[in-house]
Parts: C-alpha cells; sequence; structure tokens
C-alpha cells in the first residue's frame, strides 16, 4: 500500500491511471454478466424506474444539505466540497465562479480534500478565505 501512495505526482498519477482502468474493466465485466439477468427478470419500465431512483440518489449527493444546528436553531446550507459541483459550491459566501472552478479542478488532480489546510494550495484562498469556507461548508467524511 505504501508503494502505492509515493509522493512522486507522475508516478501516482499513472498508478491512478491503472487503477482506473482495472475498475472499468471490473465493472464492464460485472455489467456483461448482470444486464442481461435483469433484463430477464425485470420489464423495461421497472428497469428505467430502477435507473431514475438510482440518479436520484446519485443527484442528493452531490445537493447542497440543510443541516440543523446544534442548539436547535435554523437550519443552514452546508456545501460538501469532496462532492459539490462548481455551481453549489457558489451557494459559499465569497466563493464566485473562477474560486468554485478552481476547487474542482484541485479536486479532480488531488482527489478529496483531507483537512481545510488543502484550500491554502488553490490560488485566491488565504487563512481568512479558508476560515470563511471552513464556516459555510463540509468535508463531508
Amino acid at each position: 500500500m505504501r508503494a502505492l501512495l509515493s509522493t512522486d505526482l507522475p508516478v501516482l498519477k499513472a498508478k491512478l491511471e491503472l487503477l482506473q482502468e482495472l475498475v472499468l474493466r471490473h465493472i464492464e465485466e460485472e455489467e456483461q454478466q448482470l444486464f442481461p439477468l435483469a433484463r430477464e427478470l425485470l420489464s423495461d419500465d421497472q428497469l428505467r424506474e430502477l435507473g431514475d431512483e438510482i440518479q436520484a440518489l446519485h443527484d442528493e449527493q452531490a445537493e447542497v444539505e440543510a443541516v440543523e444546528e446544534p442548539d436547535g436553531g435554523d437550519t443552514r446550507g452546508t456545501v460538501d466540497l469532496n462532492r459539490a459541483t462548481a455551481e453549489q459550491l457558489r451557494n459559499i459566501q465569497g466563493i464566485d465562479e473562477v474560486r468554485a472552478e478552481r476547487i474542482v479542478a484541485y479536486r479532480d488532480s488531488h482527489g478529496q480534500f483531507e483537512d481545510w489546510e488543502d484550500l491554502r494550495h488553490i490560488e485566491g484562498f488565504d487563512e481568512g478565505m479558508v476560515k470563511a469556507v471552513r464556516d459555510q461548508a463540509s468535508l463531508g467524511r
């Protein structure tokens, strides 16, 4: 496992690409076995309904969630930095279109945010901006 977590970015990127290829190949193999069986067992309408339900669950995970304050007060929107789209990130006060795109680009190239300080690696995120985001968002862990 340590070898996979190399700090050499090109090596890590190559390993992640290989891992992604292997996972996709496995998914394709599973689909080749499962989809014909599902076709036999379910009607077209049932398959569509199942697909719609799966898509709805996926969409819900990425949406801005309302969470209740610990003191039982009003709810406020909490954006998960590790799942939100650029559009959803713009719901955070101080995050404009450029900053939102930078968050998504950083997340796409570096993986999930593990710590709030990860934001400091993104242009336009000084200590004050990180604190402001932290007050309005979560890391979804």
